[in-house]
């Protein structure tokens, strides 16, 4: 039930159709604006059936997260920001190093505006709801696996543990076991599959390589 949106995938997968190479992925705004126009769409069919969400951002831009943030506790999600740091030394070997990278001006734009707005984004979630990762040792995918998943996992465990406080989504919730009570058998395993729990969204600016009902964002 947990849906993970990333319009990375789906600009890759618009390069490939086209026959681009992955090494210009940063030069096409055309078919960035079309990936990210494809994410919002999904976002939004998965938050109308109050399905778990991963969002996959990278922050620099306070409004692209604050906007959705808000949507998505009116119909009723808890929101969670997981932030993976990597310096911007680190970001950007990274960046060079990979198949499908971005201009180094980007690299350096993006890391600015996440940490420049990071007191912002402790403001918008609560010190509580946010999660702060280190990612600056890791060289490979395995590497990353190694070092930050066991705190990935620990950060995500402790979200989806939480009850949902969001009185709207209580309020849905509930209407939902209403509807079931005329099959009093399922109620329970009903409740067990209804939407806000938890929902993740691990963002991340630079290569960090990284249950129904909330939302966590982060960034490297």
């Amino acid at each position: 039930d947990m849906k993970f949106i990333n319009q990375d995938k789906h600009l890759t997968r618009f390069f490939k159709e086209a026959d681009l190479p992955l090494s210009d992925i940063g030069s096409d705004y055309g078919l960035f604006k079309k990936a990210q126009a494809l994410g919002r769409k999904e976002l939004k069919h998965y938050s109308k059936h109050r399905l778990g969400l991963v969002v996959d951002m990278t922050g620099w831009d306070y409004q692209r997260v604050d906007a959705p943030v808000n949507r998505l506790r009116a119909l009723g999600y808890d929101c969670y920001v997981v932030m993976v740091h990597t310096s911007l030394e680190t970001s950007t070997k990274r960046n060079s190093a990979r198949n499908r990278n971005v201009p180094d001006s980007y690299v350096a734009t993006a890391h600015r505006g996440l940490w420049r707005n990071f007191p912002r984004y402790l403001r918008l979630f609560g010190k509580e709801s946010a999660f702060i990762v280190r990612n600056e040792d890791a060289r490979t995918p395995e590497d990353c696996e190694r070092d930050i998943g066991p705190s990935l996992r620990t950060a995500a465990l402790k979200i989806l543990a939480r009850p949902l406080k969001n009185k709207n989504g209580i309020k849905w919730r509930n209407k939902q076991l209403a509807k079931k009570r005329t099959v009093p058998h399922v109620v329970e395993a009903a409740a067990n599959r209804l939407p806000f729990q938890n929902s993740l969204a691990f963002g991340n600016v630079h290569q960090s390589y990284t249950k129904r009902g909330k939302v966590a964002l982060a960034a490297s």
